[in-house]
């Protein structure tokens, strides 16, 4: 009788393992289509849309900042009755202004992308969109890092290879590794003894809670914010209008600067009498 009360104990414990793997991947899909769909297709439409003028509004706010910077410590060089070495001066303003350099990298990084994307016809129809995502949940059932318990080295590598092809919307390649599951299916082991069940079973709890906290901040962050302003033609013109003309305004304030910059230079020069650096 004993024996089999404690068989059906951990009947009971394999069963609400099954269960918490279920409600994981149910969590985890959803996140990850936001994350790495949603966020995406709604990146490519923003960038698409007005992406180039706000990179380049970006890339002249660096450069005038820029000019700035150069200007400022060329006079203080004067003050000091220091020459002015343009090229070592450059390269100073440049590590200092590192971060926003970055971030005009990663909005032409983005771009990049969204180019990528239109290129290769990754904006799928609703049925292809339902395919990618059936397969990409069939293949991360056998390969995500919190179900898994056999060769983990080679489930991360299926892992990172099916989240690239969902990402990407790349139907044919997921085809592939769900057909290459089906006929190889992962050898699970189970738990040897009822506190590793149990480990399991809090452990897949956790990561259920931290992935429903992640998709809803998410959803509340870039790129989901300018989904309004997507969607609402009129006021998309207005915002591109409004971008354009700040781009002109910091354009003529660019040349500006430039022109000072190059003033700045001579003046240096002349005044300190050395040679012009070429």
């Amino acid at each position: 009788m004993k024996i089999h009360a404690v068989s059906m104990d951990r009947a009971k414990l394999l069963h609400e393992m099954v269960e918490a793997r279920s409600t994981f991947l149910d969590v985890w899909m959803k996140w990850a289509i936001t994350n790495h769909r949603d966020a995406n297709r709604l990146h490519a439409r923003r960038l698409a849309a007005e992406g180039l003028i706000e990179l380049m509004v970006a890339r002249i706010d660096y450069e005038n900042h820029f000019a700035l910077e150069f200007l400022m410590r060329g006079y203080a060089l004067i003050q000091q009755q220091q020459a002015i070495d343009p090229e070592k001066l450059t390269q100073e303003v440049e590590q200092d202004l590192d971060e926003e350099w970055r971030r005009i990298e990663y909005l032409l990084g983005g771009i990049e992308k969204a180019d990528h994307w239109r290129e290769n016809n990754r904006y799928l129809s609703n049925k292809d969109e339902e395919r990618l995502i059936s397969l990409f949940r069939s293949v991360v059932s056998c390969v995500h890092p919190h179900l898994m318990s056999h060769d983990e080295l080679d489930s991360c590598v299926f892992f990172a290879k099916a989240l690239f092809s969902f990402e990407n919307g790349d139907v044919d390649e997921m085809e592939k590794l769900a057909a290459h599951f089906a006929d190889n299916p992962p050898k699970l082991l189970p738990p040897e003894t009822d506190q590793e069940i149990k480990y399991h079973i809090l452990v897949l709890r956790a990561a259920t809670d931290e992935f429903l906290e992640r998709e809803k901040k998410d959803r509340t962050n870039y790129p989901f914010t300018s989904q309004a302003l997507l969607d609402d033609p009129d006021e998309l013109d207005t915002f591109i209008s409004v971008m354009i003309m700040l781009h002109e305004d910091k354009a003529r304030q660019n040349w500006i600067y430039l022109n000072q910059m190059e003033q700045l230079v001579q003046m240096s020069n002349e005044f300190l009498e050395v040679p012009v650096t070429a």
